[in-house]
């Protein structure tokens, strides 16, 4: 069973991970399509997953019984070329700021949550809210900095 402390230090040390592969850039090295996307346009994609799940969350803590957590290949490519189209107009700053501003709503989310609720199986695939955040957050966020990091040599 994997408690709330555990949860936080596994988003802690995804996010460091991601950080120190970006943080020798430049802005002008953010905004530099490299193959696909930007680091800007990255950043814009792991905020906007990381919201869905806050805005899941905050669903369940209303009382819903779940929210939509599978999404088809044709959904999830509509939201990413969303998202990616979108963050090519907005400023690097309101990109980063809405970065880290995510993380924090996602930690207020999981507060309160007993290691016991975090755990259990409450979705489709019977997957728990520590599943979801390890795959939408922690997984995501560790593929895009080793993607980037191999990108950016």
């Amino acid at each position: 069973m994997q408690t709330l402390a555990d949860l936080k230090q596994a988003l802690s040390n995804s996010r460091q991970q991601l950080e120190s592969v970006i943080a020798p850039l430049t802005p002008a090295e953010m905004e530099t399509a490299h193959d696909h996307w930007s680091v800007k346009q990255t950043l814009a994609h792991l905020t906007a997953w990381e919201a869905e799940l806050v805005t899941g969350l905050a669903k369940l803590k209303r009382g819903q019984k779940t929210f939509k957590t599978e999404y088809s290949p044709a959904e999830i490519d509509t939201m990413n070329d969303r998202v990616a189209k979108e963050a090519l107009s907005r400023p690097l700053e309101r990109v980063q700021s809405d970065f880290a501003g995510v993380r924090k709503q996602l930690l207020r989310q999981l507060e309160g949550w007993s290691d016991k609720d975090l755990n259990a199986a409450r979705f489709p695939k019977k997957e728990s809210l520590v599943d979801l955040v390890r795959d939408w957050v922690i997984e995501h966020e560790m593929e895009h900095a080793v993607e980037l990091k191999a990108k950016l040599k």
